[in-house]
């Protein structure tokens, strides 16, 4: 490996992670190592490890030097900084948003804390599971506003992901909610959920989602 391991790390993980998810997913569950100032060095997802060194400060943070990632053991990529430059005034101007630009909201990654689920509901069977098999899920793209109410995105990106016993072939099939499919108590169904509101850095923000349901209408997965 490239990391000093003659550094002396703090690393922490989860303990027992299946009391939070079943089955377990090691990426949900990382282990994070620092260093004595509390600097990124290793980030282990089962067999993928990110390793980060050659630290140097800049502008109050502290940026790595050098980044890879490694799967079983093999390099797979790295990354090796040549030079840090700060903004000029013109850069700045062009990161300024405009006067009415309008904020999209924020994207979660496997790795960032899920949301925390106060209320749910089931929607009714719908039209579209004669043509489903058991293991078809029907994803609805969500956004939880900043009161922890949910707003479907009822025409962006609604889709079926056929399983391996589907009698359509594998891959993800787009559903038009008005131009059929009899999903729309299932959309319905989404928007009476509840979540706790969302924190980024102090800040509470309004989060994008994908919320996934099976033939029978009842939420899949961690949901």
């Amino acid at each position: 490996m490239h990391l000093n391991l003659s550094v002396p790390l703090d690393c922490v993980s989860v303990v027992h992670p299946e009391r939070y998810k079943k089955p377990i997913n090691q990426e949900f569950f990382p282990v994070l190592c620092f260093d004595q100032k509390l600097r990124l060095r290793l980030l282990s997802r089962g067999k993928f490890v990110m390793e980060y060194d050659n630290y140097q400060n800049f502008q109050n943070h502290a940026v790595a030097g050098y980044v890879s990632g490694t799967n079983a053991g093999q390099l797979r990529w790295e990354y090796k900084r040549t030079t840090l430059e700060a903004l000029s005034p013109g850069d700045q101007v062009l990161l300024t948003p405009v006067k009415d630009a309008v904020p999209t909201p924020y994207w979660l990654d496997s790795e960032d804390p899920q949301p925390v689920l106060v209320h749910r509901e089931a929607g009714p069977t719908y039209f579209l599971a004669d043509q489903m098999s058991q293991t078809d899920k029907v994803w609805i793209p969500v956004v939880i506003q900043k009161d922890g109410s949910v707003r479907a995105l009822r025409n962006e990106g609604i889709y079926v992901d056929r399983g391996t016993d589907s009698a359509w072939p594998s891959g993800r099939y787009s559903v038009d909610i008005v131009g059929g499919g009899g999903i729309g108590p299932i959309v319905d169904a989404t928007e009476r959920w509840r979540f706790e509101p969302y924190v980024i850095d102090g800040e509470v923000v309004e989060i994008s989602l994908m919320i996934p349901f099976t033939k029978d209408g009842h939420p899949w997965g961690q949901w």
